[in-house]
């Protein structure tokens, strides 16, 4: 038995098999999207469909396909083809490539699986492809709502947000998003942007999904009505862009939203009761390694007398300065960027 030969999982079905098999064996059905027109489900040889010149290109990812899930994908299928998952999609197309071969359709989505398929020595194979075209969008008016290449792009993040395929990520989405804004599909708006990510990626985290809009926003230069600040990026206005910071000493950008931290909250509860606050304790326990949550205690008490002595000295500060915070609130960054309150934006706002 050969590297390449694995012992078929049950309810799988060999690559010796993969052609034969009636296509309603998939049981997986098509994902519809709106501007995406199915057309037909069939088996088609690797070698017409075109994957780009050098077999590499891939819509969908910004890097590509990582040499690590090619190997893990080559390693399932090995073990056999399973019939209820998605399938991979292509388009129906015409291109000519540069030796003057024609194709009919053009791998759009499962370039992974193709090369997973091509390191199992499978140059002859082939797969079950859906079979798609993409068309323009428009409302009940006959106004266009979506282009064809807004709803391709859309559609290929979309496929990537389920199994089996590779997760995207940040830079596939800021990838795509950069892409229909310079073909004119995609206004340069934040809440076109935000609409297309949300809907591009509904399994992906808030936290990145955030990311994605924030990164493009700022690599596409959109014009916004305010915008946010992360404490790199105050650093790098305050040294490279700030006009009055000869005359403006800062010790510490303050995020307000991180304000209400849980320090502050048990220190509230007592303030507003004055009764001292006993804590149930707990720590990250990632790893799963009793010495390490043990680790993590210990540390959670050198974090805690940290914080009383830094108490101590706020402390007598305010005692012998009439209650005051050792702290001057004397400006805001700036973040309105239109309107009649619009500001400077390379200088600090006064309070």
């Amino acid at each position: 038995m050969s590297i390449f030969e694995k012992e078929i999982i049950s309810g799988r079905i060999s690559y010796d098999e993969l052609s034969d098999v009636d296509v309603s064996e998939f049981t997986e059905p098509f994902l519809e999207s709106l501007g995406v027109v199915f057309q037909y489900r069939k088996y088609l040889l690797y070698k017409d469909v075109f994957y780009g010149e050098g077999g590499e290109e891939n819509p969908a990812r910004a890097d590509g396909s990582s040499s690590s899930n090619i190997k893990d994908l080559a390693e399932s299928r090995r073990r056999g083809i399973i019939l209820d998952s998605a399938r991979p999609i292509v388009e129906l197309n015409n291109i000519v490539d540069v030796s003057g071969k024609t194709y009919n359709y053009k791998g759009e989505d499962g370039v992974t699986r193709y090369k997973a398929d091509q390191y199992n020595g499978q140059t002859d194979g082939g797969d079950v492809f859906d079979v798609v075209s993409y068309v323009d969008t428009y409302d009940e008016e006959g106004n266009l709502i979506h282009t064809a290449a807004y709803n391709r792009l859309l559609y290929l993040q979309k496929l990537n947000d389920s199994p089996p395929r590779e997760v995207h990520n940040v830079k596939d989405l800021v990838s795509t998003c950069a892409t229909l804004i310079a073909g004119g599909h995609l206004p340069k708006e934040e809440l076109a942007i935000r609409n297309l990510v949300y809907a591009a990626a509904p399994n992906l985290s808030t936290a990145k999904k955030n990311e994605v809009i924030r990164q493009v926003l700022k690599d596409q230069d959109v014009p916004t009505q305010t915008r946010s600040w992360r404490d790199n990026e105050c650093w790098d206005w305050y040294e490279t862009k700030c006009v009055d910071k000869d005359e403006v000493k800062i010790d510490y950008f303050f995020p307000n939203h991180y304000f209400q931290d849980r320090i502050y909250s048990v220190l509230k509860q007592f303030a507003e009761n004055e009764e001292v606050q006993t804590l149930a304790e707990h720590v990250n326990n990632k790893g799963d390694n009793p010495e390490i949550v043990q680790s993590r205690r210990e540390h959670a008490d050198l974090i805690w007398e940290e914080a009383r002595k830094v108490f101590e000295k706020v402390s007598k500060y305010m005692v012998c300065n009439n209650f005051k915070l050792p702290i001057e609130r004397s400006y805001w960054m700036p973040q309105i960027q239109s309107g009649d309150d619009e500001e400077n934006r390379n200088k600090f706002v006064h309070r």
